[in-house]
């Protein structure tokens, strides 16, 4: 999702300035949570079972 979020925000002239800058702190935030998410320690926290 961010990388679609900053593809839409590179197109020039279709969104205003302001909201392009909501977009990309929302990007970074999603980005954010994934990182955390998708990390050695909460995947240990909660192994995969057969």
């Amino acid at each position: 999702m961010p990388i679609a979020i900053v593809a839409i925000d590179m197109i020039p002239g279709v969104l205003p300035p302001w909201f392009v800058a909501m977009q990309a702190t929302c990007a970074l935030a999603i980005a954010a949570a994934a990182f955390i998410i998708n990390g050695s320690g909460l995947r240990a926290a909660f192994p995969k079972s057969r």
